[in-house]
C-alpha cells in the first residue's frame, strides 16, 4: 500500500469570480478548505486622462420629458462604454439612477444618446434631476436602476422639468 500526500485543487468558475478548492491529505481520506478569490476587475485608472463633459443639455437648462444628451469624450478607448443615466431628486437618498439609451457616435468626439428619459409624464414642471454621463467597464442595460453612479470618469448636470 503506498502512503503519501496529495494535494488537489478544484477550479469552480461562476459569475465574475472564481473559487479555489485546495485539498490537502494522506491517501485514507482529504479535506476541502475552501479559498474564496476574485478575478481583478478592469477599471479605469483614476489618473486617467478621459475627460467626459455633457454639452447638452446645460447645467440649469429647462427640459422636455424626452430630450436628447450629447456627450463630449476624449479619448475614448476600447473595452469602455459610455452611459447616460438620470436621477430624480438628485437631492433625495431614496432615488435611484435610471440607465438610459446607449449612445451613439456622431463623430470621433461627440455621442448622443436618444430619448433620454426626464421622468414620467405626470411629473410637476420644475422638477430637479441629475443627468450624467460616465465611462465604465461595467456592462449596463437600458432601464436598469443603480444607487450609485458606476465607477469611471463623469459628469453630471442639474436639470429641471419644463
Amino acid at each position: 500500500m503506498r502512503t503519501g500526500t496529495r494535494i488537489v485543487t478544484v477550479i469552480v468558475a461562476f459569475g465574475v469570480g472564481l473559487l479555489f478548492f485546495t485539498a490537502c491529505g494522506d491517501d485514507r481520506g482529504t479535506e476541502l478548505t475552501p479559498t474564496p478569490t476574485r478575478e481583478p476587475e478592469a477599471t479605469i485608472p483614476s489618473d486617467s486622462a478621459v475627460t467626459v463633459q455633457i454639452i447638452n443639455p446645460e447645467e440649469g437648462d429647462a427640459v422636455p420629458m424626452q430630450t436628447r444628451v450629447e456627450v463630449m469624450v476624449e479619448p475614448f478607448e476600447l473595452g469602455e462604454q459610455l452611459h447616460v443615466l438620470v436621477r430624480p431628486i438628485p437631492d433625495d437618498p431614496n432615488q435611484d439612477y435610471w440607465v438610459q439609451a446607449e449612445p451613439g457616435p456622431i463623430n470621433e468626439t461627440l455621442w448622443a444618446s436618444d430619448p433620454v428619459f426626464v421622468g414620467i409624464e405626470t411629473d410637476r414642471p420644475s422638477l430637479p434631476f441629475r443627468t450624467c454621463a460616465v465611462i465604465t467597464a461595467e456592462n449596463l442595460e437600458r432601464g436598469q436602476r443603480l444607487r450609485t453612479l458606476p465607477s469611471g470618469p463623469s459628469h453630471c448636470v442639474n436639470v429641471t422639468r419644463q
